[in-house]
């Protein structure tokens, strides 16, 4: 990745490029515990859910976990203190397909970060840890 800053006093006020070298991974895995297919047009319920009939429709379960590094180059002009170098994280989630078209979307993520809460040069802290839970009901037609 080229990157390009205009830097004021560093540099003398020009503009400077430098190239990066960020990499990231993320892999996912996921499960639907009421034995339907998942496939890349989603998951199908058999049967629907129907309180008056007992049915419950589909229920998913999925994990994610991914890695974020950024390139040290990245801090050369600017203060490495107080932004993030790195990043990973993991995430844990349920889906409950309703029927085709609606979902319900419970999930979990914890990100843990390396660097961005510095106060100076001298003193490099990690921010602190995210957690976020989110809800999402999902209409498709």
């Amino acid at each position: 990745v080229l990157s390009q800053y205009h830097l004021n006093g560093t540099t003398g006020g020009k503009t400077t490029n430098f190239k990066q070298n960020n990499t990231a991974w993320q892999t996912q895995f996921s499960y639907v515990l009421t034995g339907e297919d998942a496939t890349f047009q989603g998951v199908k319920p058999i049967p629907n859910f129907d309180l008056s009939a007992g049915t419950w429709g589909a229920l998913q379960f999925a994990a994610r976990f991914s890695h974020l590094d950024i390139d040290p180059t990245t801090f050369k002009y600017i203060a490495a203190n107080t932004n993030v170098r790195q990043a990973a994280s993991w995430a844990v989630g349920l889906n409950w397909f309703l029927n085709q078209n609606a979902i319900i979307r419970a999930d979990y993520e914890e990100t843990d970060f390396t660097g961005g809460a510095g106060v100076s040069a001298a003193k490099v802290s990690d921010r602190p840890k995210e957690k976020v839970f989110g809800t999402r009901f999902q209409l498709a037609f």
